[in-house]
């Protein structure tokens, strides 16, 4: 059950990467939201004679891609977003003591 969870989750990272040349990183986050959300909603699916493939696998390598998907996307946005106004006041008070 982790290893499907696992490479999935790799795949959609590795698909976020090519993805990410096309789309904006918020398009990225909220696909990968809604994959993760029908994941996990499939998930609530499951009966108690259902097959591995259908009432585990399955939902869990969409939800899985879906997780890559916002992983990739939350490192880009915080990467490249401007720090809080609270961050840039601290940062210039500790170099003051530095000094």
């Amino acid at each position: 059950m982790v290893l499907p969870f696992a490479l999935g989750v790799v795949a959609g990272s590795v698909l976020a990467v090519e993805l990410g040349y096309r789309l904006a990183p918020r398009t990225l986050l909220v696909i990968g939201g809604l994959l993760t959300a029908t994941g996990f909603a499939w998930f609530g699916l499951i009966s108690p004679d259902g097959a591995f493939t259908t009432d585990v696998l399955g939902p869990s390598i969409v939800a899985s891609v879906g997780f890559g998907l916002c992983l990739m996307a939350l490192t880009v946005l915080r990467r490249t977003s401007p720090p809080a106004r609270a961050e840039q006041t601290d940062d210039r008070a500790s170099l003051a003591v530095r000094d």
